[in-house]
Order: C-alpha cells, then structure tokens, then sequence
C-alpha cells in the first residue's frame, strides 16, 4: 500500500456569529512548527447559513507517527 502524503479537508457548517464580522478559518496542526496553519477561510458568509472550507494540505509536517492529524475550525470570539 502506498504512503499517503496528500489530504483534503472539507468542512461543511454554520456560525451564530457571522463570518463577514468575524473571519472562520478551517486550521491543520503543523507539528513541525508546533502552530496551527489556516487552510481555508470565510470572511462573506452570514449568521446562521451553511458554509463550506475545503483545502488540500501536504501531510509532510502534519501527520504524527500514527498517521493521524489534527484539524480544527477556529473563529475569534469578539
């Protein structure tokens, strides 16, 4: 079987508080830097109305030596 380096991550979902006040980002953990790097963003959706984030990241830096990731969608609080 061959080694996946190559991922894509799809979120599909809403926020209270909307995007086009307040930027949602869809975030993968580089284990490298120990950061969290954006992989896609919203900044135009309003409240309460789906959105998608979808972005292909390399897994070089951010799979563990379980394969594993770690993904999360960030929104600042304001």
């Amino acid at each position: 079987m061959a080694d996946n380096t190559v991922c894509t991550l799809k979120w599909i979902g809403q926020s209270t508080l909307a995007p086009s006040i307040s930027l949602v980002k869809l975030q993968v953990f580089n284990r490298g830097t120990v950061t969290w790097d954006d992989v896609d963003s919203d900044n135009v959706s309003g409240a309460d109305v789906d959105f998608t984030l979808i972005g292909i990241v390399s897994l070089a830096n951010y799979k563990d030596g379980n394969n594993v990731i770690s993904c999360r969608v960030y929104q600042a609080n304001l």
